[in-house]
């Protein structure tokens, strides 16, 4: 688990992550809060692969909010979800 100053640290020197709101807000004691553009569904399934040659994207569908605060319909047992910033693999 990364402390917020090594995060802080790899954000500055190695662009963990970019393009974030506010980074004194979103910056916590053991993550990083994001912000997310939009949540889907899978409505399909997809496959990984080592070379990627046969890999599949899996077919998705938008989530949209609901009266409730806090929940999206239709519900789904896994869940993807796309976001503005980037988070870079470790170096």
């Amino acid at each position: 688990m990364l402390n917020d100053q090594t995060i802080r640290r790899l954000i500055n020197n190695h662009q963990l992550i970019t393009h974030y709101k506010d980074l004194e807000t979103q910056l916590q004691p053991s993550g990083f809060d994001i912000t997310l553009h939009h949540i889907e569904s899978f409505t399909g399934g997809g496959a990984a692969d080592y070379s990627n040659q046969e890999r599949i994207i899996a077919e998705t569908t938008p989530l949209e909010p609901t009266q409730k605060a806090g929940t999206a319909s239709p519900r789904a047992s896994t869940r993807s979800s796309t976001t503005r910033q980037s988070i870079c693999p470790s170096t």
